[in-house]
């Protein structure tokens, strides 16, 4: 048993705007850029840790703005539909203000060529209780997966960091191969 990697990089998701349920912005705004693209003036913001001396980038939220982001993906052809899905990303908090903070994770899945409406198979991850980045995941279960081919669009967001800020540092897939 193998286990395959679907990789999600920080630049590929998309800033919401969740007062209007739109996936991403058709024009460009002060806080959100053209098909929700974040910067560091989105809210979230995609943003460098210092960019004079640490050039990593991270998606961090802040407490007065929690809009979820969205990514989608297909299927790869390898996976084995009888097996779970796991979201995994690595997070932190920017201090220890708030330590019950969890990210929640959307995902819907839907067939190539048809639509059809989906119930959501995600969940929230354990509290993201520290300012150290560490590995949290959502399992999404082996009756939720469907077979090949399928597109999937999940969204991430945060309950509230309460003074500190959300950070998020990366985020994959991983399943399992036939």
């Amino acid at each position: 048993m193998q286990t395959g990697i679907i990789d999600i990089p920080l630049a590929r998701w998309r800033v919401t705007d969740n007062a209007n349920s739109n996936v991403g912005l058709v024009a460009a705004t002060a806080l959100i850029g053209s098909g929700g693209v974040g910067g560091i003036d989105a809210e979230p913001a995609l943003t460098r840790v210092n960019a004079a001396t640490d050039k990593q980038t991270k998606i961090m939220w802040v407490d007065a703005k929690l809009d979820p982001i969205w990514a989608d993906f297909n299927y790869p052809p390898d996976l084995d539909d009888a097996a779970v899905i796991t979201f995994n990303c690595i997070a932190s908090m920017s201090g220890t203000n708030d330590l019950t903070s969890t990210l929640t994770l959307s995902f819907f899945e839907n067939g190539v060529g048809t639509y059809a409406a989906d119930t959501n198979a995600g969940g929230a991850t354990a509290a993201i209780a520290t300012a150290n980045p560490l590995l949290y995941t959502v399992v999404i279960a082996a009756a939720n997966v469907g077979a090949y081919p399928k597109h999937v669009s999940v969204d991430l967001t945060p309950t509230s960091p309460g003074t500190d800020s959300m950070n998020l540092w990366a985020t994959w897939f991983t399943y399992t191969r036939k």
